[in-house]
Parts: C-alpha cells; structure tokens; sequence
C-alpha cells in the first residue's frame, strides 16, 4: 500500500512539474507555440536577437547565430558568439536549418515571407518577432525573448542595463528645450537616408538631438538630396564606424563630407562636427541601443558630462 501510495504520489508530482513547465506564445503573426519545457537549441536568425539571446542565456541553449555576430563591427557579443557551434545558413535553406535539430527558431519580420513559411512546412517551431525601432520597443522585444524561452530574471537584467544608461542621461540633459537641441544627420555613404522605420530617431531623441529628418513631412523613403540636407542645416554629422565590406573606411567619409563644398553653409560643416560612433551601437536593436545613446550623448553634450 506504501508503494502504490508513493508511486501515485510521484505521478501527480511530475504530472503538476510537467504543467507549470508548459506553457505557450504568438508570434507577431498570430501563430501560437505551444511548449512543454524551456528551448534548449534555439536558433536566432538576426543579429539583434544573438544580442539578447548570448546576453540572457548560457550559449549550450543557443545552436545558431547569424553570421554578423561575428563582425565586431556590428557586433557586441563576438565572444560570446564564439561559444555558439553554428551558424544560420546565409541561404537560408530551410533543409539546413533543420540538420541543426532546433526546438525554436526565432526569426525577423523583415525575412522572406516563403523562408518563413518553409521552415514552418517543416513542422519546425517559428517564432516571428516584429522588428523594434524604439527604445521602448526594442525593451518589449526584450520581454517577448522571457516570454519565449521562460527566462525572465534575466531579462530584468537587460532592462536595468538599459535604464542604468537611460536614466543617466536623463539625469545630465534634463528636459533640453527644443531650441538648445543640436540637429544631426546620421551620414552614410551616399548620403543621409529617410525613413520612418528607423531607429535612428528614437536614439537622437533619447540623446536630447533632433533628428534633421524629422522636418520633413509626406515623403517615400529613400536618399536625401544634398540640397534637402543644406536646407535642414544639422549642426552635427553623425557617422558609424563600420567598414561592412572594406570599402567604406569612415575616414575617406568624413574627408569626403568636408571637403564637399555643397556642404559650405552647413554649421555641422563649417564647425567640423562629426561624431564618430560604433557601429555595433547605433545599429542596434538590442540593449545596446542604451549604450549609442549614452555615446552620443556623452560626445554631442560633453560640458554636461564632465
């Protein structure tokens, strides 16, 4: 009698593990994952979720990263990265991922709709995750990764990360008023692009700068002309370091801006003002977003922060 008492017993523990261990999340495009246990080989498709994921996880629960998690340029977790066996095949043939054995792949919006739908044709569980381009959104992108892999204490450690950076900023600039806001253009190599899908303005704004760009009303996205940025007269050039393809040193950039004299009547211009930053910051859609906005805070206000 002690034994079958025991053994029920046992059964109704597992049991009642088994079910607080369960548990389920949709993705941006209402698919639902069902899950009986934490992911244990996880595959991240883009550069923003190998961030969060090497930040938040031991790296034997990731079986993939994206290929940029090794550029330092782009990168902030290049060691981490290293401990990651594999790689997300730049194809993005759906048989490969497969021979990675994944319990979840955790995939952009921007992806190809048919790469999407092909792993899914695969009974592979895909989580579609929408694309931050805010400080706020990037911190719900954050929550979603808890959600997805049932790790939330450490992704409260993310958010503090972030607001630690966040608030002290806050705390040097105060609320700048409009008219003491420096204008900036980030500057790429053909030029300042525009686009509301951007995270660029949130960073400048959280930064206390003004976006040139957000002068400007009903336009499609796409290049700026020179005209356009000697209208909007920023008083700062904003530039990322990153030599994606070692043809575009920052260096020949900036030489190239400054000696443009279609630029003569720009203070950013005239004052020589360009802010050079990492470009595993300002292109970030991860926690790191925190740190390009502390950087260029740092660098456009350096008075505040002596």
């Amino acid at each position: 009698m002690l034994n079958i008492t025991t053994g029920c017993s046992s059964n109704a523990v597992t049991k009642d593990t088994a079910a607080a261990t369960a548990y389920s999340v949709t993705d941006s495009q209402g698919y639902t994952i069902d899950f009986t246990a934490k992911p244990h080989r996880i595959v991240s498709f883009s550069i923003s979720t190998d961030e969060i994921l090497l930040d938040m996880l031991p790296s034997n629960r990731i079986a993939a990263v994206s290929s940029l998690a090794d550029d330092p340029g782009i990168s902030n977790v290049v060691q981490k990265a290293k401990e990651v066996p594999s790689r997300v095949p730049r194809n993005s043939n759906a048989e490969a991922v497969l021979a990675l054995n994944p319990d979840l792949i955790i995939i952009p919006d921007f992806v190809d709709t048919n790469v999407i739908q092909s792993l899914r044709d695969l009974k592979l569980n895909v989580y579609v995750y929408k694309t931050p381009f805010t400080v706020e959104k990037v911190k719900n992108s954050i929550r979603e990764m808890a959600k997805l892999t049932g790790d939330q204490q450490n992704a409260d450690k993310l958010l503090a990360y972030m607001d630690t950076r966040l608030d002290l900023v806050q705390q040097k600039l105060g609320q700048l008023p409009p008219e003491q806001q420096k204008r900036v253009a980030f500057m790429r190599d053909n030029g300042v692009y525009y686009s509301n899908k951007t995270s660029f303005h949130d960073v400048f704004k959280n930064s206390g700068l003004y976006d040139i760009t957000s002068d400007i009303e009903n336009r499609p996205d796409g290049l700026l002309s020179q005209e356009e940025i000697v209208r909007l007269k920023p008083d700062i050039f904003i530039m990322a370091d990153w030599n994606y393809d070692g043809k575009h040193d920052s260096d020949d950039l900036k030489n190239t801006i400054l000696s443009n004299e279609a630029y003569r009547d720009i203070p950013a211009w005239q004052n020589e003002n360009i802010i050079l930053i990492n470009g595993s910051r300002i292109f970030s859609l991860s926690q790191y977003m925190a740190d390009a906005i502390l950087e260029l805070a740092q660098k456009a206000y350096p008075e505040k922060f002596n």
